[in-house]
């Protein structure tokens, strides 16, 4: 089994490129953690996240920073949806979801599929979202 910190022994800062569109985010890998930070500045954003290394989620949950129960949030490996609605977060509460077990979870290194879909209400829209990853090697 590999080491939780695998991703350093391949050249791997820490830090992950990302592409938002209708919003601001950032992303980076800790241990076997993706945390993923945004805020929704309009009603629908989308997120690309670099993928420098092989990975598969194995489990994911959210955390908002006010009530944003409008908001539908989707975890995606290009356009299949590999968790179930993270969006509906009440404030500071965790919004827990299912990991579909099939072939979508896994991500090459350097394929850059892994996206985030976003769209909420005009009330919901400037609220923060953090969602965590649980990764493993593959």
């Amino acid at each position: 089994m590999k080491s939780i910190n695998w991703f350093k022994s391949e050249n791997y800062s820490g830090n992950l490129g990302i592409t938002a569109t209708g919003g601001a985010a950032t992303a980076f890998v800790n241990d076997n953690v993706i945390t993923i930070n945004f805020v929704n500045t309009a009603t629908t954003a989308s997120y690309v996240i670099d993928t420098p290394f092989a990975f598969k989620v194995v489990d994911s949950y959210s955390v908002a920073n006010a009530t944003a129960t409008g908001a539908v949030v989707y975890v995606d490996n290009a356009t299949v949806h590999i968790t179930s609605d993270l969006g509906g977060a009440t404030d500071t509460l965790v919004t827990r979801t299912t990991v579909g077990v099939n072939s979508a979870q896994e991500f090459a290194n350097g394929d850059n599929d892994l996206t985030v879909s976003a769209s909420a209400t005009a009330t919901d829209a400037p609220a923060i979202h953090t969602i965590y990853l649980k990764i493993e090697p593959v």
